[in-house]
């Protein structure tokens, strides 16, 4: 197990302060959080120079990107295509920077859904 720690802990943080902070208190990781507009900059609309440059930093400092935290939620049908398309960016952005794997949130489910209803959209949409 790795322990690692998500952005939005400290938005403000530019990725080289959130890889000192993960030495400092002895993380294994961080989990950049995307589409807030946090400081670290890893973001799905970085060129490819940027991308190679996280994942070299990030190399060279030991630290593992544990995973991209998505902002994509599906408990909503009417929001499917664009939690999507976004996580389909969040996978190429993840293989680039060299994080194993994304986080989505199942979501609110919305009242005219219900529970199973959501489970069920969830499911498909991923």
């Amino acid at each position: 197990m790795k322990y690692s720690f998500m952005s939005f802990s400290c938005p403000q943080l530019s990725l080289d302060e959130m890889i000192s902070v993960a030495k400092r208190f002895g993380y294994d990781g961080i989990e950049p959080r995307t589409g807030r507009g946090h400081k670290h900059g890893i973001e799905p609309d970085i060129d490819v120079a940027a991308r190679r440059e996280i994942k070299k930093r990030m190399e060279d400092s030991g630290i593992a990107l544990s995973c991209i935290a998505t902002s994509c939620r599906y408990a909503d049908p009417a929001a499917a295509r664009k939690n999507i398309e976004e996580t389909l960016r969040c996978v190429d952005l993840a293989a680039d920077v060299g994080a194993p794997r994304i986080r989505v949130f199942g979501g609110k489910i919305p009242e005219n859904v219900g529970r199973e209803g959501a489970i069920k959209h969830v499911a498909e949409s991923l």
